[in-house]
């Protein structure tokens, strides 16, 4: 067995704090910074309704535009496009076990649809919602609103790619000094991504505070379930991939 083959084998074995805690850090960041949001958001929505519109706070003068910017990869036409680069570019590269992975993320935003009409909680209209409209060039979702889709895609889609990251910082690969620091830059790009989102749409006035907690939560349980069952086959592909 190769050095590089032995590395993947401990990576594969490495569970409980040591990734849990981290991760868990995370999540519970994002909610707290939903709960700033919260704050803010309910601050902006307080004034009346011709007054929201002329007298937009200093703050949301940077705010704004920040929110919208982390929110905006998750809306459609981006989200597809993303999901299909996804499996695409690792299947050009016959990383099967990757490939693989990265096209069942899309269950998760299955899985959030299922919840919606589960739960059925409409969706409120907010001033906000129609100011974000003019960035976004008239995008804005309808439907039901618990769990944040927004939050469950970001967290399976770029939770699945900084796992995949992670276990690239590990392997023997990743050792040149310009490799590691483009894999780094990514990895701290989706975790960055992660960790605003839920404050992104609680402050732009598409989701409550429930319906973040709610998105952060179900897509936690299905990171862990995809990256959990991934683990023997993308370990069974980096060992054909070092023997070819």
């Amino acid at each position: 067995m190769g050095a590089s083959e032995t590395d993947m084998t401990h990576l594969v074995g490495v569970r409980g704090p040591m990734l849990l805690i981290p991760w868990v850090a995370l999540l519970l960041g994002a909610m707290l910074l939903a709960l700033v949001a919260q704050m803010i958001h309910t601050d902006f929505g307080s004034a009346s309704h011709v007054r929201r519109i002329h007298e937009v706070r200093s703050i949301d003068v940077v705010l704004l535009p920040l929110m919208t910017a982390v929110s905006f990869p998750g809306y459609a036409p981006k989200r597809e496009i993303l999901l299909v680069l996804g499996a695409v570019v690792p299947a050009l590269r016959r990383q099967w076990g990757v490939a693989c992975l990265m096209a069942l993320t899309i269950t998760g935003d299955m899985l959030a649809l299922a919840a919606k009409l589960v739960f059925a909680q409409p969706r409120s209209e907010d001033l906000t919602r129609s100011i974000v409209r003019i960035y976004q060039g008239g995008n804005g979702s309808a439907g039901f609103n618990f769990p944040s889709g927004h939050v469950v895609h970001y967290v399976v889609f770029f939770g699945t790619i900084s796992f995949l990251l992670w276990r690239g910082l590990h392997s023997t690969s990743a050792k040149h000094p310009q490799i590691r620091l483009a894999l780094m830059l990514l990895f701290g790009i989706c975790v960055t991504l992660i960790l605003f989102v839920g404050a992104s749409q609680v402050y732009l006035g598409y989701h409550s505070l429930n319906d973040v907690l709610g998105g952060y939560i179900v897509g936690a349980l299905w990171l862990w379930v995809l990256t959990a069952v991934s683990r023997f086959w993308l370990h069974a592909d980096t060992a054909e991939r070092h023997r070819s």
